[in-house]
Formats: structure tokens, sequence, C-alpha cells
């Protein structure tokens, strides 16, 4: 009878641990799955004051607010890839 008691209460926390360990995984996923979609990849259409360009690019205009990309760095939106 106490063996039983012991493997069940083994069973339990073992179980228990595995679910907070499995939810703590699951949680970063989303988090990395919301920085991939929040911002805009270089080369990508933007607006300055919408979503971000990702890696350290920048949102640059030819006119003002008008035909927006989002370019890695200033020389690249000057003289081109």
């Amino acid at each position: 009878m106490w063996l039983k008691l012991q493997l069940i209460l083994f069973s339990v926390i073992l179980i228990t641990v595995l679910v907070v360990h499995a939810e703590l995984d699951s949680s970063e996923n989303i988090e990395l799955a919301r920085k991939d979609t929040a911002c805009l990849k270089p080369s990508q259409v933007c607006l300055p004051s919408g979503v971000p360009c990702c890696y350290g690019s920048h949102c640059i205009c030819n006119v003002p607010n008008t035909r927006c990309t989002c370019f890695e760095n200033y020389k690249e939106s000057l003289i081109g890839k």
C-alpha cells in the first residue's frame, strides 16, 4: 500500500513538472512568432508611422510618405543593391 502511494505521488509530481516545462517552451515559441510578424523585412513596402522594419533596417521614402521601403542601411537606399 505504501509503495503504491509513493508511486502515485511521484507520478503526480512528474506530470506537474512536465506540464510546467511544456508551457514555458510554448510561450517562448509564441513570443518568437509574434516578433517575426511584428515587423517588415528589408525591401518590403512600409509606412514611417506603421509597422516597423526588422533587423535594424529603416523605412525610407522617395517623397515624404510615398513609395516607402525598408532598407538595411542608408547607402543601400541611395545607390540601390
